[in-house]
């Protein structure tokens, strides 16, 4: 998803995969559920072998990371730390390579982690403090 090929002369990086491909429900592996212990059947990619998160928490996809990144942007605006249109693209850029829009498999804590750690990085701001403000979006 970068563009780093282009300035470097090497070969574009290979494309990512682009849909999971659910296996059929007789084959689905029972598994627990939100952790209470009661197993049920789980969806997976037949091709990449993902188990599909099936909790409350959904993760986000790409434009739901996009919408959640603007509103992170002016909530550290209002405190005073300031975000280009370039530190968000490069940041969406970073979400992209990480594949934290890919919601089959991703809770929606994981994909937090994730776009605090990304964030924190990139705006020198620790990511504990992202969290805090992603809580509150």
């Amino acid at each position: 998803m970068t563009l780093d090929h282009v300035t470097t002369g090497q070969a574009p990086p290979p494309p990512r995969p682009s849909l999971h491909q659910v296996e059929n429900q007789a084959h689905w592996p029972w598994l627990p559920k939100d952790g209470v212990g009661v197993l049920a059947p789980h969806p997976y990619c037949r091709d990449c072998g993902l188990v599909k998160f099936v909790g409350a928490a959904r993760a986000l996809d790409g434009g739901g990371l996009s919408n959640l990144l603007a509103k992170l942007s002016r909530r550290l605006h209002d405190v005073g730390i300031r975000t280009t249109e370039a530190q968000r693209r490069l940041i969406m850029l970073r979400l992209l390579d990480r594949q934290a829009d890919d919601a089959f498999g991703m809770s929606r804590a994981a994909q937090d982690r994730i776009l605090a750690e990304i964030v924190g990085k990139h705006l020198a701001v620790p990511p504990d403090v992202v969290r805090s403000y992603l809580h509150s979006c």
